[in-house]
């Protein structure tokens, strides 16, 4: 509860000193602990001014953080289309820059994954699943965010009985 005051006086400060970069990464994280406290206007409030601070700066790393993060927040709240828009921006950012495609390709796939997926539209799942996967399983899966990557690939797979899920585990 201490973190959003201390925060917000940082954005405050950032704002003050023009230091435009970090402003959007601030916005961006106070954004974050909004959307996990399911405070989604504030949320989305944040998302959208650190896109906006975001878009003008020399920063794709950055604006594929708040594209993925405006993409789950939009899932939250069951704006499917929403959510496929800012996944497949974040998509767009990360191929016109090739350092991300490993860090950034895996979780973005998986996310349109489970969207289309929701939608019922295996085929489109399957697609990116198959391209999430390609990436994925050549990361160490020593971290909790890796393994997140995978099982939503696995859970993909088993609702389209698709017997590469039970290889995967």
């Amino acid at each position: 509860a201490r973190v959003v005051p201390l925060l917000e006086e940082s954005i405050q400060v950032a704002r003050l000193a023009k230091q435009q970069a970090s402003l959007g990464m601030r916005l961006g994280l106070l954004g974050y602990i909004w959307m996990a406290q399911e405070a989604y206007q504030e949320a989305r409030a944040c998302f959208e001014e650190a896109e906006l601070v975001l878009a003008n700066q020399q920063s794709p790393e950055s604006l594929i953080i708040i594209c993925l993060d405006r993409a789950l927040l939009a899932r939250r709240v069951g704006a499917v289309d929403e959510a496929i828009t800012y996944y497949k921006k974040a998509k767009a950012l990360a191929l016109a820059n090739e350092a991300f495609l490993s860090d950034f390709l895996p979780p973005i796939e998986s996310g349109l994954a489970t969207v289309f997926l929701a939608q019922g539209d295996a085929a489109n799942a399957m697609q990116e699943i198959k391209l999430a996967l390609q990436y994925a399983l050549h990361e160490p899966l020593t971290n909790a965010y890796n393994m997140q990557i995978i099982l939503e690939c696995v859970h993909v797979l088993r609702a389209n009985h698709d017997e590469r899920s039970e290889q995967i585990l």
